[in-house]
């Protein structure tokens, strides 16, 4: 769990700032970056690639505190969102699932004069004798 990682390292960062070790602040970021999940590897690319977060420790498990509070975010909203598609939504795509499938039997009934089989009907138009089906079905 990423928020009892930080919280341990916040903890361990506390005890080496009393016993004053000395130990250089980039080595200390860099190793609570190594024991990171692969799982955030991209995470930790982009941290390295800012030298201010490299430096600190301190900034670079605010940058972690960040991360682990867009993913709760995150979270929430998607619950929030599933709980709130399942109450309201079903009704709504039942009927336009209805009216869709009562549009797809319905067709369009032709309008105007229509030609007879083997004859044209000048009164068409939509084509010309040239480009009658009923005369020309090879078309």
């Amino acid at each position: 769990n990423l928020a009892e990682f930080i919280t341990d390292m916040h903890k361990m960062l506390t005890e080496i700032a009393m016993c004053k070790l000395g130990v250089p602040k980039n080595i200390l970021s860099f190793s609570i970056l190594s024991k990171l999940n692969e799982d955030l590897y991209n995470v930790v690319d982009h941290i390295i690639m800012n030298k201010v977060i490299c430096e600190s420790p301190p900034a670079n498990l605010t940058k972690l505190q960040e991360i682990v509070h867009l993913e709760e975010s995150r979270r929430a909203k998607n619950q929030c969102t599933i709980i709130s598609k399942y109450s309201h939504e079903p009704a709504e795509n039942a009927s336009a699932l209805i009216h869709e499938s009562s549009k797809k039997g319905v067709r369009k009934k032709k309008q105007g004069p229509y030609c007879e089989p083997g004859k044209h009907n000048p009164a068409a138009t939509s084509h010309n004798e040239d480009h009658c089906y009923q005369l020309h079905p090879h078309l």
